[in-house]
């Protein structure tokens, strides 16, 4: 059964310009996992503060992917299911 996650998670990003010639960044995003949680979505926003424009920042996506960490918090070697659910949202599957 899910439960009711009220603390929020601390997260963690990491970004690398690897290519700034093309315009390119590599952005890491590390989320701690919730024993409780057989699911994650990951939600791009759609809009910018004080515009009231709808954007499609996701369509500047060229590659997403997700990894798991065992107990110890060592990256698996499987990488985690990860399916494109909406416009900007993504779906993590077995991320605890």
């Amino acid at each position: 059964m899910p439960q009711l996650v009220t603390e929020k998670p601390q997260l963690h990003y990491i970004a690398n310009f690897s290519e700034p010639v093309h315009h390119l960044i590599d952005v890491e995003l590390r989320i701690p996992s919730h024993p409780q949680e057989e699911r994650l979505e990951l939600v791009f926003p759609v809009w910018t503060p004080g515009s009231y424009m709808v954007r499609e920042y996701t369509r500047n996506i060229e590659a997403i992917s997700a990894t798991g960490q065992d107990r110890r918090g060592q990256a698996a070697a499987q990488p985690l299911s990860l399916a494109r659910i909406g416009k900007n949202r993504w779906q993590v599957v077995d991320a605890h």
